[in-house]
């Protein structure tokens, strides 16, 4: 069954996707039908429930997955690149959606980024009135803490426990179905 196509336009080196089913999604968003939509490297395609990361060989990236304890299924593939290298986690418009019934979580609570410099991913606390924890260790608002590369994260926003975990893709690890607004 076919779900999409991809365009290539040789003259602009250009890639289009164009959905044949209402089940395509572009970085979290339907496509609608009829419609193309294009692409640009780091651009996650999901069809049905698979996604696709859209890289060119010389596309340069790190990936990463979060997910709450209480809800293991709920995973956000996190991808970093030097174009979007920080996610934001929080009620509203933020990479990472906590769902709005968690009061207790800032609109925009925190911010994870991956520093090329440092080899290394930090979290960042953006918030003033709500607790980030790592690992046990509060962390100040407006301070950053590096997060452990190779191994799992325990962050607590407010009073929920989440996993953040860097992942390789030569492992075969990177099938965790990127969502959003669900937490």
């Amino acid at each position: 069954r076919q779900h999409a196509w991809l365009e290539y336009e040789p003259a602009t080196g250009a890639v289009h996707v164009g959905p044949d089913r209402s089940e395509v999604r572009l970085n979290y968003a339907y496509v609608e039908q009829q419609s193309v939509a294009p692409l640009s490297p780091g651009d996650i395609i999901e069809l049905g429930k698979v996604p696709f990361l859209f890289a060119p060989p010389d596309y340069a990236f790190k990936v990463a997955q979060l997910w709450p304890v209480e809800d293991p299924e709920q995973k956000t593939l996190m991808i970093f690149d030097k174009n979007d290298s920080d996610w934001h986690i929080g009620r509203e418009e933020c990479h990472v959606l906590i769902p709005p019934q968690r009061k207790e979580i800032s609109r925009h609570h925190a911010a994870i980024t991956y520093s090329e410099t440092h080899g290394c991913y930090w979290i960042i606390n953006l918030t003033d009135n709500n607790h980030v924890t790592v690992n046990g260790h509060d962390l100040r608002p407006a301070h950053q803490e590096q997060l452990p590369l190779g191994q799992p994260s325990t962050i607590q926003l407010a009073t929920y426990d989440y996993i953040f975990e860097p992942m390789s893709l030569a492992s075969g690890n990177a099938q965790a179905r990127p969502t959003r607004g669900q937490g």
